[in-house]
């Protein structure tokens, strides 16, 4: 950015253009004006633009923005786009910090940036047979990021609603978030952004104590301003070259509003200022494998954020640093067996290679503290380590030579942010202590390192000899020998995060958003419902209309299909068979015997509208949905739940519901007791097999998102997850069954890259609608998943949004969550979407993933422009009118 500048001739005054140009012959004075407006043209076609708007995305390919030019796209966030280029920023406010990653989403056409979070899941303790003293906990941290709100948005409202300030925005305060401001009187939390001037030259040395860090690490602690420090416009940059690409800044109050012949009262105003890091720093290369965003274990402060750097040319150690290693070289260790004074330094094998580390300590011990590689390589070579044959391979010299350090970007006061946390200063030869032969860490190389602690407040700040195990380039571990602990830091891929298409999922009622989007691997789960692909292009589906106004949208789904490219080679025929309770009303059963037998052999699939069920017994009725689940062996009900993509809190999970058992296998009974009261008693039934079924088919659901993410598409969602949802603390014997056996199945090498945990389903009820984004993949007996999945709904809207599918090894029905709705019979106005969704939900297990996406994306469109919304999304339209405009977008 501080490289933009202007022609002086654009700023001399228009007087003295005007003179000048008065001097040229008429010719003359004709040509440059034709030249000048030849360039002109030239210099605005669309076309120059787009690099520049790529090149400010990194990592994705910006789609053609629709309603816009590439020109009028670049200039419409210009001069913020080094917002988003940069991707990663750090700030000082209090406490732990803040970690925010940056991107541009195309489809809201904004800057966003959302903090990055981490939470530490319960550990568990493991025995260390090289130190069995020692403690050391398991560290599996779900990373993820905080789309509840975002901490930066930059869009066109927020530029249109720019106060203060001249010229293109350089001294305007730019609002976010507008939608926290409540309507009544702007109350509510107020967040705008101010630009930056970089730092001025006086104050650029090494002992600056400013933030963001002027180095990383800091030799100095950082110190953050006063907010009204920023207020005065000499702050702010007034032109291009004085703007900071580094650094800005994030004004946020509460505003109450006013009284009646009263103010409104501002509190709680805070200025952060916030800065990013260099690419190369973080970014891993063959040579400096370990390079990058780490989250580490802090025990008692929770999971904090780092950098880890491999740098080529790095800082002299910090003086205390380097004196407890030189400190330890001299006095030896205080710690057990494998310390440093004992240690094999491996050097035997290593010297001839590198012609390094035969200088006896006599001819080091200078106290030169500027040097500490020298003084690791003064460490005594009394005897060698028995390194395996693969850690001597040349590919692996060239990987385990110079400095490791860890500086943090959050974290607990005690270690302010922009400073170390650990230095290995040789993972070389010089610096190994051993290779580790034990299970827990074996083959891992364990090297010399330094850990910084202090007390709270930062006082008495100190480093401490400990050592890091590199476990892989992913996963390292420091030994604090003094504690007696270890610590664990895992990688952060930061790429999952910085794809503005991570918002949602494309699959499971997921619209795919995405040029590129080609061949994802097949839905279907069984290779009989892959078959309707292969050997069937024309499908053959049945309708079922059922009660109420499923009469009304079940039609929706067949004109759907019927809309469908011809492009697609896809064609489809209809068969209308009877179900419900009018058709109890009229024949004596729910569901004819010749309902079931056409759908098995005369149909690829089914859309079942909706029942009424009476809300007392009737003799001789059953659901009717319930035993076509049984009769056809459509073990799975699968419901997605998914916000639309420029919701405010994005939801984006799929609820795997077992389908036919549970205390849904309806056998009830009432007696009369002793005393003459009346008991009622159900049957609640878990089989081992049917909660095996279920426990896979949420597996193998999980794993087909998470191949999708790997493609390039991430989610919300770090990594493909399943959450058992049970009862098993009460219902040790049914919900017992149904947890150990889902734990069996998901904790097969299959799904070994999918992170599987549990909650009791009241916990799970209370967190889903806290924290939705925090789930992937729910499986759960019968019972509980038509419970969760009903109210889940209200996350998204409305119930007239949800579909689901119900699926078995060679069959399936898509249905939509609502019911039969007999207030609403009639007149017209009965959502279709969750319908609409639910044919897509069909096509995918049928293997069409191609035409359900179109669907979804249809469906998506229509929900976004927001123009045509039923009386349950607090519209006017009519069920006509949304089956028209999703036909149309087709």
């Amino acid at each position: 950015m501080s490289g933009h500048s202007y022609s002086p001739i654009s700023v001399l005054p228009s007087e003295l253009i005007h003179h000048i140009l008065t001097f040229l012959p008429l010719g003359d004075l004709l040509s440059l004006g034709l030249v000048c407006r030849a360039f002109l043209e030239h210099s605005r076609q669309d076309t120059l633009f787009e690099p520049f708007v790529q090149s400010q995305v990194p990592g994705y390919v910006v789609p053609k923005p629709a309603g816009l030019t590439w020109r009028e796209l670049f200039k419409l966030h210009h001069p913020y786009w080094f917002i988003a280029k940069n991707k990663i920023w750090f700030s000082d406010s209090p406490h732990t910090g803040k970690l925010i990653l940056t991107r541009y989403d195309h489809r809201l056409n904004a800057i966003e940036g959302y903090a990055l979070v981490a939470e530490r899941r319960q550990p568990t303790f493991k025995t260390w047979e090289w130190n069995p003293e020692a403690v050391v906990h398991t560290f599996n941290p779900r990373i993820k990021l905080d789309l509840n709100a975002p901490v930066v948005r930059l869009d066109a409202r927020g530029y249109e609603c720019a106060v203060g300030g001249h010229g293109i925005r350089l001294q305007k305060e730019i609002p976010m978030n507008l939608r926290d401001v409540l309507p009544h009187g702007g109350s509510g939390l107020h967040s705008q952004l101010i630009l930056a001037k970089p730092w001025p030259d006086h104050l650029i040395s090494r002992a600056t104590p400013i933030w963001p860090p002027l180095t990383l690490p800091s030799s100095v602690r950082t110190l953050s301003e006063s907010p009204s420090h920023f207020r005065d416009l000499v702050h702010r940059p007034s032109r291009l070259s004085e703007l900071s690409p580094e650094n800005f800044r994030l004004r946020r109050w509460m505003e109450f509003s006013s009284r009646p012949f009263g103010n409104s009262m501002r509190v709680g105003e805070d200025v952060t200022t916030w800065g990013t890091l260099p690419e190369e720093c973080y970014t891993p290369t063959p040579q400096k494998p370990w390079q990058g965003i780490w989250c580490g274990d802090y025990a008692g402060h929770g999971c904090e954020f780092l950098v880890v750097m491999q740098p080529d040319d790095p800082q002299p150690l910090p003086e205390r640093a380097e004196w407890v290693i030189r400190t330890r070289e001299r006095e030896g260790s205080v710690s057990s067996g494998g310390s440093w004074s004992t240690a094999p330094t491996a050097q035997d094998d290593w010297d001839e290679a590198d012609g390094e580390g035969d200088q006896p300590m006599e001819d080091q011990e200078n106290h030169n503290m500027e040097d500490s590689i020298a003084t690791l390589h003064a460490s005594p070579a009394a005897s060698t380590v028995s390194v395996p044959q693969d850690h001597r391979a040349d590919g692996d010299k060239s990987i385990y030579r110079g400095r490791i350090e860890a500086v943090k970007l959050t974290g607990d006061p005690n270690i302010p942010r922009g400073e170390y946390t650990f230095i290995a200063p040789d993972i070389g030869p010089n610096g190994l202590i051993r290779v580790a032969e034990e299970e827990l860490f074996k083959g891992a190389r364990v090297v010399k390192s330094v850990g910084h602690i202090a007390a709270r407040g930062f006082i008495e700040d100190d480093y401490l000899t400990s050592q890091l195990i590199m476990i892989s380039h992913d996963r390292l571990a420091q030994y604090w020998e003094t504690f007696g602990h270890v610590s664990f830091y895992q990688r952060v891929n930061i790429d999952e995060f910085t794809k503005p298409a991570s918002r949602l999922t494309p699959n499971f009622g997921q619209s795919t958003t995405h040029p590129d989007d080609q061949n994802f691997p097949s839905l279907a789960p069984h290779p009989s419902l892959s078959l309707c692909k292969m050997a069937a292009r024309t499908l053959r589906i049945g309708l079922i209309p059922g009660d109420g106004i499923g009469r009304e949208v079940i039609p929706a789904g067949r004109r759907i299909l019927e809309a469908l490219p011809s492009s697609l080679g896809l064609k489809f025929s209809f068969s209308h068979h009877e179900a419900g309770f009018e058709t109890f009303q009229k024949q004596g059963k729910a569901l004819p015997d010749e309902t079931v037998e056409a759908l098995k052999s005369d149909c690829d699939g089914a859309l079942f509208g909706a029942v009424s069920s009476p809300s007392t017994k009737v003799e001789g009725y059953s659901s009717p949905i319930v035993a076509l689940r049984k009769r056809l062996n459509l073990y799975a009900n699968v419901r997605p739940v998914k916000s639309t993509r420029s919701a405010a809190r994005p939801v984006d999970l799929v609820i795997v519901r077992e389908n036919t058992e549970d205390l849904y296998v309806k056998e009830e009974k009432t007696y009369t007791a002793a005393d003459g009261s009346r008991i009622a008693e159900a049957i609640k039934r878990i089989s081992e097999n049917a909660s095996s079924n279920i426990a896979a088919m949420a597996g193998d659901i999980a794993l087909r998102r998470q191949r999708v993410r790997d493609s390039g598409l991430a989610s919300i969602h770090g990594r493909g997850m399943v959450t058992i949802t049970h009862k098993s603390n009460v219902l040790s014997q049914t919900d017992g069954l149904f947890r150990e056996v889902s734990r069996r199945v998901l904790g097969d090498q299959k799904y070994q890259m999918l992170e599987i945990e549990e909650q009791i389903v009241d916990s799970m009820v209370y967190k889903l609608f806290r924290q939705p984004g925090d789930y992937d993949v729910i499986v759960a007996p019968n019972l509980y998943g038509d419970i969760l999945s009903d109210g889940a709904a209200a996350l998204v809207g409305s119930l007239g949004l949800v579909p689901s599918a119900n699926v078995g090894k060679d069959f399936v029905i898509g249905e939509p969550c609502h019911g039969s709705a007999p207030d609403i019979e009639g007149r017209g106005i009965a959502n279709p979407i969750a319908t609409i969704r639910s044919t897509a939900l069909m096509l995918e297990f049928q293997g069409e993933e191609k035409a359900a996406a179109k669907i979804y994306e249809a469906v998506d469109a229509n929900l976004e422009e927001g123009r045509l919304l039923t009386p349950d999304m607090g519209g006017k339209s009519t069920t006509e009118e949304i089956i028209e405009d999703i036909c149309k977008r087709l």
